[in-house]
C-alpha cells in the first residue's frame, strides 16, 4: 500500500466528491423527515460509504481514486427506492469537471 501524501485531490476529483457529499447530506436530511421510511439504517449505510472519502481527497495519492469508488460503492442503491448510486452520481460529476 502506498503511503500517503499530504497533497489535496486534484481539482475535478475534489469538486465531485464535494458535489457527491453535499448531496448524499441533502438526501439523508430529506428521508429523516418521511417517518414511513427505515431512516436510521439507510442513514448509516450511507456514512459508511461516506465516511473515509474526507481523509482520502486530504491525504491523495493515485490509489485513492479507486478506494473512494470502492466505498461509493459500498451504499446498495438497489436496497433503498429512491436513492441514488453513488458511484455513478460522482463519475458523471467527475466527468463534468474535467471539461
Amino acid at each position: 500500500m502506498n503511503e500517503p501524501t499530504s497533497t489535496l485531490a486534484p481539482e475535478p476529483v475534489l469538486k465531485a466528491a464535494l458535489w457527491t457529499i453535499y448531496r448524499t447530506l441533502c438526501y439523508v436530511r430529506n428521508i429523516t423527515i418521511q417517518p414511513s421510511t427505515d431512516a436510521a439504517q439507510q442513514t448509516n449505510d450511507l456514512m459508511e460509504a461516506l465516511h473515509d472519502i474526507p481523509f482520502a481527497l486530504m491525504q491523495w495519492d493515485e490509489s485513492r481514486l479507486e478506494r473512494l469508488r470502492l466505498h461509493l460503492r459500498c451504499f446498495d442503491h438497489t436496497s433503498w427506492p429512491g436513492s441514488t448510486n453513488l458511484e455513478q452520481m460522482f463519475d458523471l460529476m467527475l466527468v463534468e469537471m474535467q471539461k
